[in-house]
């Protein structure tokens, strides 16, 4: 995984292999957590608003031009 790791749901042994292969692996647990603080930086709630913000006035404008 890039950014975790997945185990089907109601695995109970494979979401063990999955916990132990993290425990087991600093440098893999820092390579996804810096995939996933990589991956959510454009959730962030700030840019989230700038974009509605954008959207709503494009809206706007597009409105009164017609």
């Amino acid at each position: 995984g890039q950014t975790g790791l997945l185990a089907p749901e109601d695995d109970v042994e494979a979401l063990a292999g999955a916990l132990d292969r993290l425990l087991g692996s600093p440098a893999e647990r820092a390579r996804m957590g810096a995939n996933a603080r990589r991956a959510v930086a454009d959730y962030d709630w700030p840019q989230v608003a700038a974009r509605y913000l954008e959207v709503y006035r494009s809206s706007l404008t597009a409105r009164a031009q017609r």
